[in-house]
């Protein structure tokens, strides 16, 4: 497994129990046929480590409590807390909008006809409305970005081709 192959999304919050169960928070909302992966990967000093998934339980539509085969007690736990948990990107764009996968920070948006819109300089992942905030020549306007308006994603051009609804670039 290669570094560029995974993304991060979420954050180890707490454990539970003691028997080495771990509550994790998600980026983004759980979609209802959610399925944790067999291997999930979690930060340990900027090295991605992977744990094998034991059992989960979704918990909240942002929150699963996991058990990992190797960690069997509360005080095997505590190292991980605060630690980012990783995926394949593979396995999140399955479960998640593409945009969720994306850093589209700094990301040239063009429209169907090729035209260059501006730079993105904010992501939202408002649920069920992600939006970015593109600088262009008259100003900032907030566009959205959900899989039925994105064309195409060069990552590294870091180019996104959008279809623009009629009216939101226009002049007020």
């Amino acid at each position: 497994m290669f570094l560029h192959q995974l993304e991060v999304f979420g954050k180890v919050l707490k454990s539970h129990g003691y028997q080495g169960d771990l509550i994790i928070s998600v980026e983004g909302i759980l979609p209802p046929d959610f399925e944790m992966p067999d291997t999930v990967f979690i930060v340990v000093d900027g090295i991605p480590v992977p744990f094998f998934t034991e059992y989960y339980e979704i918990i909240s539509d942002n929150s699963v409590k996991i058990k990992f085969d190797t960690l069997h007690s509360r005080e095997e736990t505590l190292r991980y807390y605060n630690c980012d948990l990783m995926a394949e990107k593979n396995f999140l764009s399955k479960y998640f909008p593409r945009t969720r996968t994306l850093n589209l920070i700094s990301f040239t948006v063009f429209n169907e006809r090729n035209q260059k819109i501006g730079q993105i300089t904010e992501f939202s992942n408002i649920p069920g409305n992600p939006v970015v905030t593109v600088e262009t020549e008259n100003g900032s306007v907030m566009l959205p970005v959900s899989d039925e308006l994105i064309v195409s994603v060069n990552e590294k051009k870091k180019n996104i081709v959008l279809k623009i609804p009629e009216g939101l670039l226009e002049k007020k």
